[in-house]
């Protein structure tokens, strides 16, 4: 048994330096490079890094294999931190370039190529598994591949459905299968809380570790339909609309998101606009930091909501006009406090600093009054449009209305109005 111990140290050790040296190279700058000995940074990347992630990959699949709960206290968890961290650094084409054993499921539909596949069989489940290192480790591995999937869906995009029904296409099953699981997990944690009060979870419970668990694979997910081509994304958004899925989702998210998600630490004497809350501060999941535990939950519920809006925003507004009065209201509320304000600037932003030109058109935009005004102008013809986005962005409708026009029958401005504003 100290033997064993003896080894497990040196393996976390190891795995701590394996680390340390992939950030060194990582954050190395042009001129830092220019004064390594020749060659240094091409073999770390093609040498000993690739051999050092092809040996822990496997390795974190057995270990998790044998040990199904670990505590975030004990000698086998400091293990896995340093794992974790060691395979943070693993790139695209190591994870792509795999050497794990095949694994299927029977019956699984799926476009995805072998090694892709077996990929995600293996390491989707641990999602769902008991340790917070695990889970958040095989996050960051998955994350670096959602935008590379969608592109396999694309083969025949006219074969998902039959004539009579709605065309539809799951997102990767075996992480559609792993949320399954976590809604059933979810639904028994969470069905006593009303919708709108803020369910206080424990770190280190069987609880944080479900719910971490659940919000990482939406995080994923949404990932995954950001890297989609619009005629996929429509597809995926009619699965999750016929699964329910992002409905369950938004009405959990209003369990744990806090009435007043101020980021720790922030001065409440300072400005509404520059207090940091959970939606202004970038989350950073690391498998090191115990002290974030008591943070995780709030902050990635928070960041989840933000990229649902962002995402999926009719899916979002659907459900919205959907609620009964008193969630309607909450989540009016909410959003317009601590969202709308951030995601309606990084619209007007996109717009300021877009390149795209039109002929006889400018475009201008407003960030205090959240307004886009467009002119164009060509011959005897100059007509102004004002754009305007809702307080509450992007629940509300946008506003469309009409500037200065000449040149333009009346009855057809208005045509052109109403096909704006529907």
């Amino acid at each position: 048994r100290r033997v064993h111990g003896q080894v497990q140290v040196f393996a976390s050790v190891s795995c701590d330096l394996s680390g340390s040296l992939s950030a060194y190279f990582q954050a190395a700058t042009p001129e830092m490079v220019e004064k390594f000995p020749k060659n240094l940074m091409s073999e770390w990347q093609d040498f000993f890094s690739e051999g050092i992630h092809s040996l822990l990959l496997p390795l974190l699949a057995k270990i998790t294999r044998k040990e199904q709960d670990v505590m975030e206290t004990s000698f086998q968890n400091s293990m896995l931190k340093s794992l974790g961290k060691a395979l943070a650094y693993i790139s695209k084409d190591q994870l792509l370039n795999h050497r794990l054993p095949a694994k299927f499921v029977a019956g699984q539909k799926t476009n995805l190529p072998d090694n892709l596949q077996t990929l995600l069989n293996t390491f989707c489940p641990l999602l769902i598994f008991r340790a917070r290192p695990v889970q958040i480790t095989v996050y960051h591995m998955l994350n670096k591949l959602m935008s590379h999937l969608p592109k396999f869906d694309n083969v025949d995009l006219k074969s998902y459905g039959d004539e009579e029904e709605e065309l539809l296409l799951s997102p990767p099953a075996a992480l559609m299968t792993v949320l399954t699981t976590q809604e059933h997990l979810l639904e028994n944690i969470l069905e006593c809380i009303p919708v709108g009060e803020f369910a206080e979870i424990q770190p280190m419970s069987v609880e944080f570790c479900i719910i971490l668990g659940y919000l990482l694979t939406w995080k994923l997910i949404l990932s995954f339909f950001k890297g989609a081509s619009s005629q996929l994304r429509a597809l995926y958004s009619q699965y999750l609309r016929r699964t329910k899925s992002l409905n369950k989702l938004l009405y959990h998210l209003f369990r744990l998101m806090p009435e007043n998600p101020t980021f720790p630490g922030s001065t409440p004497e300072l400005s509404n606009k520059d207090v940091k809350t959970y939606f202004t501060e970038e989350l950073d999941l690391d498998i090191k930091d115990a002290l974030a535990m008591f943070s995780h939950i709030p902050h990635l519920a928070c960041t989840v909501y933000c990229m649902t809006l962002k995402d999926l925003p009719a899916m979002v507004r659907l459900w919205w006009n959907s609620c009964e009065k008193r969630v309607f209201n909450i989540v009016d509320k909410f959003t317009s406090k601590y969202v709308s304000g951030i995601l309606s600037s990084q619209e007007i932003s996109s717009v300021q600093s877009s390149t795209q030109l039109f002929n006889g058109m400018t475009v201008k935009a407003r960030s205090a009054t959240r307004e886009v005004i467009a002119t164009y102008s060509v011959d005897d013809i100059f007509i102004e449009l004002i754009i305007q986005l809702p307080p509450n962005y992007p629940l509300g409708s946008i506003a469309v209305e009409s500037g200065k026009r000449v040149g333009v029958a009346v009855q057809q401005w208005r045509n052109w109005m109403l096909q704006l504003s529907t």
